[in-house]
Parts: C-alpha cells; structure tokens; sequence
C-alpha cells in the first residue's frame, strides 16, 4: 500500500514524484524527508529500482 498510484506498476506519476523528490533531497530543498511519513515510505520503497539508482542527481555528469 501507497506504492505506487496504481497497484502493481511503475506510473508516470511514480516517476516524476521520484525524480522530483531525489533532486529536491539532492539540492537540499527538502532536508529531512522522515518529516513526511507517506512521501517517506514511497521513496523507501522504490529508492533501490536500477532506472532510479542509475539516474541519481548525484551520478551527474558536470558539463562544462
């Protein structure tokens, strides 16, 4: 339960909440994410998914 936004797959919507969350935690716009149980728990849940670790803020590539 509060996986994803439809049971059993990987939404759009999952998606940009990741995307969104990981870069905000990154940039430290949102510095203790705990705070938020729900948002908290979905990102424990899907943080580990290969298509996230492998695009992870910090793995960038600084362009110059």
């Amino acid at each position: 339960e509060g996986a994803s936004y439809y049971p059993g797959r990987l939404t759009m919507l999952d998606i940009t909440l990741m995307c969104f969350v990981e870069w905000a935690v990154f940039r430290e716009l949102v510095k203790n994410p705990a705070k938020y149980p729900n948002l908290d728990r979905f990102v424990s849940l899907h943080q580990d998914r290969e298509s996230f670790l492998s695009t992870h803020p910090s793995i960038a590539e600084v362009r110059k």
